[in-house]
């Protein structure tokens, strides 16, 4: 085991040497993607890393009464009728309540794109970040090839914790998205279900599903499995679903990779919620999660629907983006 990770490490060490080109303006329509058309205007401001402009305003944070009744639906039709009385209970997603008043907040960029692995490599290479998330990223044992593969440059960063996440924004001169600007750059002023609106378009994002074996008597749970139907099996590169873009244009909110925000998860929800750019309880136990990955059924993938993890937890599903503040 011991000669494999030295042999792992290496491996990794020589693909940060190796410099490797993408073209990360190339999008990838996905073969019979219908959605609603974009409209508004997109604000794009290039420094660096591509970023998006989203602008001061008040959204609805979490779910009504009745997106709730919509999203246990979608879960039982998901997880069907075995399942449906353990993981579809109201009280799992109680959490995502919405508050009775709006919330406010002030403007500020979002990266378009999730941190690529390009993006995190450069980092190591130039030593502001730690190597450990590029040994999870790449599978083990593996031959170069596969390694190699996980390791493209255009692949959304995974295996990083929380605070090698919060690390890497600090190092860029940003910060990672509180839950309310994640959710806010996701769903827009009209609070819609997904990035690209309240109707489910399982072509338009990177999702998973209720795996087939979850049918045999002996699982008590549901497990989650890939979905190839949504044209990838596992990571796709960023940018891949350019038509589920938010109404901000920030890209890839849904599905591919989980992704880390700043915030202490609230078990009670938001019935303590500030009203003016709220940034979560002061401690916690687990850091936030948003927008589900590559695994995550439909009712997961919900702009609205919350995680949590201890933040030193690592996962190859499981990635970030950071954010930066517009001048007052």
């Amino acid at each position: 085991m011991l000669g494999q990770v030295r042999a792992l490490k290496l491996g990794v060490a020589v693909l940060i040497a190796v410099a490797v080109t993408v073209d990360l303006d190339v999008k990838v329509v996905r073969a019979g993607a219908e959605a609603p058309a974009h409209s508004g205007k997109i604000d794009v401001v290039y420094r660096g890393h591509d970023m998006v402009k989203v602008p001061r305003g008040s959204f609805r944070i979490g779910s009504t009464a009745a997106q709730l009744e919509r999203a246990l639906d979608l879960c039982a039709r998901e997880v069907g009728e075995r399942f449906e009385e353990l993981a579809c209970q109201s009280q799992f997603f109680e959490d995502e309540l919405t508050p009775p008043r709006p919330i406010t907040l002030f403007g500020f960029l979002m990266d378009r794109f999730e941190v690529t692995v390009g993006e995190y490599r450069a980092c190591v290479a130039a030593g502001g970040c730690a190597i450990d998330p590029l040994l999870v990223a790449a599978p083990e044992p593996a031959p170069a090839a596969a390694i190699r593969d996980a390791l493209a440059d255009d692949l959304p960063m995974v295996g990083v914790t929380w605070y090698e996440a919060a690390a890497y924004c600090k190092r860029a001169g940003k910060r990672l998205p509180t839950e309310a600007e994640w959710e806010y750059a996701a769903r827009g002023a009209t609070a819609r279900t997904w990035p690209f609106g309240s109707r489910l378009y399982p072509t338009l994002m990177n999702h998973g599903q209720i795996a087939p074996e979850s049918i045999a008597a002996t699982q008590t749970l549901p497990l989650f499995a890939v979905d190839e139907r949504d044209g990838q099996r596992y990571r796709a590169p960023v940018g891949s679903y350019p038509h589920g873009k938010s109404p901000f244009g920030v890209e890839d909110l849904a599905g591919n990779v989980a992704e880390w925000v700043s915030d202490w998860y609230a078990a009670g929800g938001y019935a303590r919620i500030e009203s003016l750019a709220p940034r979560g309880p002061a401690s916690g136990v687990f850091k936030v999660l948003r927008g589900g990955s590559y695994l995550s059924p439909a009712y997961r993938t919900r702009s609205a629907s919350r995680e949590g993890l201890p933040p030193g937890e690592r996962a190859a599903w499981l990635g970030f983006r950071c954010v930066r503040d517009l001048p007052p």
